[in-house]
């Protein structure tokens, strides 16, 4: 059973009350990680806590574990040696208090990064090798900015056009999303937690926008834009993603809430970005829909091959920035 989002100051309190009582200093909390059960950082004693609803079992075969690999010597986090190994019980939790390891730095190379030091030493066929390959890879992970960067070493290097200069027009339905209310829940759980909640939200919008065959253009914050060929795939993208995030809800108490919009237009496609009035009016449709809706244009809706949802009545939007009313549609995901 989750820790409902409510719950948290109240499970915080109770982490920090057992530490305290144990004797450790703890004047603040930050959260590490949260969903079944919410893991804090106290300090400045600089202690994991590890907080779970009364009723949840494993607390105490967690340490029991913890206490057996320890004394074997086996690498493994242990319990803080400066309190009583135990599971402690306030205010309705388990509370395990666990030692803290500082997060270590990646020392792995990019693929550019790699690149670039080949051709410094003068390995100039492997180097343009790498860095094609390396393209391929930030194209299919929607990484603008390292597209870019690629393609000026590409191009520098080739005496040439890069490609990130070649613009045409092209027709895309383009996807903004955005997590509703992201300032409060910021507010309320913390930096550290709220980080940890982007990375999730990041990679599983990334898997299932890429699933697809969309690309990720660019990274806005707290949700994306996002470019398709296909408007039925879209479509099915959005679908996808709320369906996600109802998933996570549901098997882990808490998912952010994400409002989706959809838009069908020409642009200009320039170095791996989109410009053009298209682009502005989907950015507008995406801000038009209510937390944990898809809204789609009038014109996706004509451009999709075949729709697997049904879309509720078409209705007539005023956007801002738009002078022409813009017809939209619901997207009915949950059915």
């Amino acid at each position: 059973m989750a820790i409902a989002v409510t719950d948290v100051p109240r499970a915080v309190a109770a982490a920090t009350s057992a530490a305290s009582a144990l004797g450790l200093t703890v004047d603040r909390a930050a959260i590490l990680h949260a969903s079944n059960r919410l893991a804090l950082r106290l300090l400045p004693s600089d202690v994991v806590a590890r907080v779970a609803l009364a009723e949840h079992g494993a607390a105490q075969l967690e340490v029991d574990l913890a206490l057996q690999l320890t004394a074997t010597d086996s690498p493994v986090g242990g319990l803080d040696p400066r309190v009583p190994p135990g599971v402690y019980e306030r205010d309705g939790f388990k509370i395990t208090l666990w030692r803290y390891y500082a997060p270590q730095p990646s020392r792995e190379l990019s693929p550019a990064r790699y690149a670039e030091a080949l051709a410094a030493e003068g390995d100039d066929a492997t180097a343009k090798r790498d860095l094609r390959a390396a393209r391929a890879t930030f194209e299919r992970l929607g990484a603008t900015t390292e597209i870019r960067r690629v393609d000026a070493l590409i191009g520098a290097d080739e005496g040439g056009v890069s490609v990130a200069h070649t613009s045409h027009k092209v027709t895309r339905t383009f996807m903004f999303t955005d997590i509703v209310t992201s300032t409060d829940l910021v507010g309320l759980i913390g930096d550290d937690a709220w980080s940890e909640l982007l990375r999730w939200h990041d990679r599983e919008l990334r898997d299932a926008i890429g699933k697809h065959h969309g690309v990720v253009i660019n990274d806005t914050g707290d949700g994306f834009f996002a470019a398709f060929e296909r408007a039925d795939e879209a479509i099915d993208g959005a679908v996808d993603v709320q369906r996600r995030l109802v998933r996570h809800r549901r098997d882990h108490g808490f998912a952010p809430s994400v409002r989706i919009g959809l838009h069908t237009a020409e642009a200009i496609h320039e170095g791996g970005n989109y410009r053009g009035r298209g682009v502005h009016v989907a950015a507008r449709v995406g801000a038009a829909a209510s937390k944990e809706e898809v809204v789609v244009s009038q014109a996706t809706v004509d451009a999709a091959k075949a729709i697997k949802f049904t879309l509720s009545e078409a209705r007539s939007v005023q956007l801002k920035g738009v002078q022409e009313p813009t017809v939209v549609r619901s997207v009915e995901w949950r059915t």
